[in-house]
């Protein structure tokens, strides 16, 4: 999973279009860590590959940089893979390309790429404190040395708790989660209310996402081919605001 979002993103204009009421509320709250970034620069010597999976990641390590005068020239013959074309193009606001590109934007389709390199590379994958634990020790059990740099913490947006609560009265009928993080901090931010989410269609970005959801015993009724925001808005138009009905029971 690549994405938090802190803005409602400009493809639900669509669906407020066709008459959509589109109510969005971050549950995210990133809060950047120098610490683990810090020992990462005396160390950056040592390292021959480094690897985003969010903007956020992206965000929180640059800004480090550009706080501590760091001369971005000494990154040159790192090599960069991220997750996600997204997180590609984000990256690229910062003037760098990545060698290397997830194509279905999960952390598991960078895996099978970068596991047939350099074995002998060690690499630093810059995250969250809360997400990328799998995908590093995944890459560690193939062979790949990795160390988990954390670069901001998750916490839940308490505050938008309020106004949760009170749209849940009025009924919720679909229900988006872009991430793990972001279903995980709504559960806690809404509490003994949490047994909403099963009167509403729930909508996963992707697997891992799905996968979180389901673990808790609630079901996902459609995940995007896609795993993006415009693969979660084509669901909605193909399968919500028409009267088809899906082929399968998730998408």
């Amino acid at each position: 999973e690549t994405e938090f979002f802190n803005h409602k993103h400009s493809y639900f204009d669509r669906l407020s279009e066709q008459g959509v009421d589109i109510l969005f509320y971050p549950t995210i709250k990133i809060t950047p860590l120098e610490d683990d970034l810090s020992d990462f620069l005396t160390k950056l010597h040592q390292y021959q590959s480094l690897i985003f999976t969010s903007k956020n990641g992206i965000n929180c390590f640059f800004n480090f940089l550009k706080k501590r005068k760091f001369d971005l020239r000494m990154l040159s013959g790192i090599q960069i893979s991220v997750v996600g074309e997204k997180t590609a193009l984000h990256l690229e606001k910062y003037g760098l390309f990545p060698n290397f590109v997830s194509p279905d934007n999960t952390s598991s389709g960078l895996l099978r790429i970068i596991q047939f390199q350099n074995p002998s590379q060690k690499v630093a994958v810059i995250t969250s404190d809360i997400g990328g634990a799998n995908f590093v020790s995944s890459l560690n059990q193939s062979g790949i040395q990795t160390k988990k740099i954390i670069a901001y913490q998750n916490q839940p947006n308490l505050s938008i708790g309020k106004f949760i609560l009170d749209e849940i009265e009025k009924s919720i009928d679909i229900i988006i989660f872009t991430s793990p993080s972001t279903y995980r901090a709504l559960k806690k931010i809404v509490g003994d209310r949490w047994e909403f989410i099963q009167h509403a269609a729930i909508i996963a970005i992707g697997p891992i996402t799905a996968n979180a959801i389901e673990k808790d015993g609630f079901y996902v009724d459609m995940v995007p081919e896609d795993h993006s925001i415009s693969g979660i808005v084509q669901i909605i138009e193909k399968n919500l605001l028409t009267n088809e009905k899906p082929e399968k029971e998730r998408i």
